[in-house]
C-alpha cells in the first residue's frame, strides 16, 4: 500500500512543532502549540489505526503495539536513564528526587516531569499505547457509533477529571490516556469515512480552516495554553475546541503539497520524538560556547529557536539511520524491516 503524503507532512509539522516548543522559551507562539502538538499525533495514530490495524485480532494488535511502541520506550527509557545518571544528572539543575524512584517509573509509568527527568517526552509512549488500546476495544465490539461516541466521551471526560481535580497519578499515564481517546477515536472515524466515500479529503475547506484558526488563537489569547503532561487545562470545553482546531489546521496545510525531504522527517517522526530532548540539551550547550551568547538568550530569540530545531531534526534523523542500519531491536524492528532513511533525501 502506497503511503499517505498528507499523513507524513501531518507528522513532520507536528514534529518540528513538538521541537520547537520544546527549544524556544515560554511565549505566546510555544503555549499556540501545546493547544495541540500532541492531540495531533494521537489523531493520525487513530487514521493509522483504520489504515492498517482495525482488522487485526485482539492478539496480533497487542503484539503488535507491544513491538512498535512498548519496546521503543524501554530501549530508550533505560539509554536515557544511563545517560542521565552518569552525565547529566551531575550537571543539569538539580532535582531533588530519588534516582531509584526514576528507574522504577520507567516500570510504573507515572505522569510526572520529574520522574521522566531523563527524557520527559517518553511519557507520551505509555500513553499512547494504553489510549490506543482502549479505542481499539471498543472498535472491536462493533457497537453501534452512537454507543461508541457515548463511551468513548464518557472516558475521556474522565480522564479530564482526573487530571483536574485529583493528584493522583495512574500508572502508564492513565488519566492522560483517557482524555486521549477522543483523538484517536475521531482520527479513526475520520479515516474510515474517507475509505468510504471514495477517498474524499475532508481537509480543504478554506473557510473551516480560517474559521479554526481564528478560535484556536482566540482561546490561546483568553483562556491560556493547555498540556497534557501537566495536566493543565482551562476548561474540558476550551482544551477540546483547540486541540480539534488546531489539528484541523495542521491537516489542512498538510494536504497542501507534497515533497520528499518533509515527508522524510515525517516518517522519522518517533525518533526525533524519543531523541530530541537530550540532543537539544546538547546543541544549545555547544551553542553557548561558540557564540558566548547564554542559552536562555538563545532559547528567547525566533531565529536561534528555529536554526537549533532543524539542526536537532537533522541530527535526530543520522540517528535514526544508525538505529535502523544497526539497531533496529530497540525500535521493535528487524533486519527486514531496515529502510534508508537519508538516502530519501
Amino acid at each position: 500500500m502506497e503511503r499517505d503524503y498528507r499523513l507524513d507532512n501531518a507528522k513532520a509539522i507536528g514534529i518540528f512543532l513538538v521541537v520547537f516548543a520544546h527549544v524556544m522559551s515560554t511565549s505566546t507562539i510555544t503555549n499556540y502549540i501545546y493547544l495541540f502538538h500532541m492531540p495531533l499525533f494521537f489523531f493520525i495514530s487513530g487514521k493509522t489505526m483504520a489504515i492498517k490495524e482495525a482488522e487485526m485480532p485482539c492478539i496480533k494488535f497487542l503484539i503488535r503495539k507491544f513491538k512498535t511502541i512498548c519496546v521503543p520506550y524501554f530501549s530508550f527509557s533505560l539509554i536515557f536513564y544511563i545517560y542521565w545518571y552518569i552525565v547529566e544528572r551531575n550537571i543539569r539543575d538539580k532535582i531533588n528526587i530519588s534516582t531509584t524512584k526514576v528507574l522504577a517509573n520507567i516500570i510504573i509509568a507515572q505522569g510526572n516531569e520529574e520522574l521522566f527527568v531523563f527524557n520527559v517526552v517518553l511519557w507520551f509512549l505509555p500513553c499512547l499505547f494504553i489510549a490506543q488500546l482502549i479505542v481499539f476495544l471498543i472498535i472491536k465490539k462493533k457497537y453501534s457509533n452512537n454507543t461508541e461516541i457515548i463511551f468513548i466521551s464518557i472516558l475521556s471526560i474522565s480522564g479530564y477529571l482526573l487530571s483536574k481535580y485529583s493528584n493522583i497519578m495512574l500508572p502508564w499515564v492513565l488519566e492522560s490516556a483517557l482524555i486521549s481517546t477522543i483523538f484517536i477515536y475521531c482520527g479513526y472515524k475520520n479515516e474510515l469515512k474517507k475509505k468510504n466515500n471514495d477517498n474524499i479529503e475532508y481537509f480543504n475547506n478554506n473557510r473551516l480552516f480560517l474559521l479554526c484558526l481564528s478560535l484556536s488563537l482566540l482561546i490561546n489569547h483568553f483562556f491560556g495554553s493547555s498540556n497534557i503532561l501537566a495536566r493543565k487545562y482551562s476548561s474540558y470545553f476550551n482544551f477540546i475546541l483547540a486541540a480539534f482546531c488546531g489539528i484541523y489546521i495542521v491537516m489542512y496545510i498538510a494536504n497542501k503539497f507534497k515533497n520528499k525531504y518533509v515527508q522524510s522527517v515525517g516518517m522519522s517522526s518517533l525518533i526525533i520524538m524519543l531523541v530530541h530532548e537530550p540532543i537539544k540539551r546538547v546543541i544549545i550547550k555547544v551553542m553557548e560556547l561558540l557564540l558566548n551568547i547564554e542559552g536562555e538568550i538563545l532559547r528567547k530569540s525566533i531565529v536561534f529557536s528555529l536554526l537549533i530545531t532543524l539542526i536537532i531534526i537533522l541530527v535526530s534523523i543520522i540517528i535514526e539511520k544508525i538505529i535502523i542500519n544497526y539497531f533496529p531491536y530497540i525500535i521493535g524492528k528487524n533486519n527486514k524491516d531496515k529502510r534508508y532513511i537519508l538516502s530519501k533525501l
